[in-house]
Formats: structure tokens, sequence, C-alpha cells
């Protein structure tokens, strides 16, 4: 998150941006920073519902 971007982000500013959809009452939070970002393969960590190999879901108490 936002602490993340401060201590790998490069040295350039990081910017957090706070939007609301009036639609759906949805905020969405978007951080940038000039680090290295991920890498392609580490893309997959963006997708719906993907898991580590052997990870096991989370229990919800």
């Amino acid at each position: 998150g936002v602490i993340n971007a401060f201590r790998h982000g490069g040295s350039g500013p990081v910017t957090l941006r706070v939007s609301v959809d009036d639609e759906t009452d949805q905020l969405s939070f978007e951080i940038e920073d000039n680090g290295p970002g991920f890498s392609s393969h580490d893309q997959r960590l963006f997708e719906p519902y993907w898991q580590a190999a052997g990870s096991e879901p989370g229990r919800k108490l």
C-alpha cells in the first residue's frame, strides 16, 4: 500500500488518488510511484481469486 510505495517507490513522488463511483457508492484507491513495479509473471497477483500453489483459502471466522 502507501507505506510500501514510500519505502520502495524510487526517488520520485508518491501519488494517492481516491475516487467515488456515484452509481455504486464504491471507493477506489490508486497508489502511484516510480518504483520498479511488478514483473510480467507477477501480474497474475491482480487476477480475481488467484492463489499461490499449495496455499489454502483463508478461514473467515
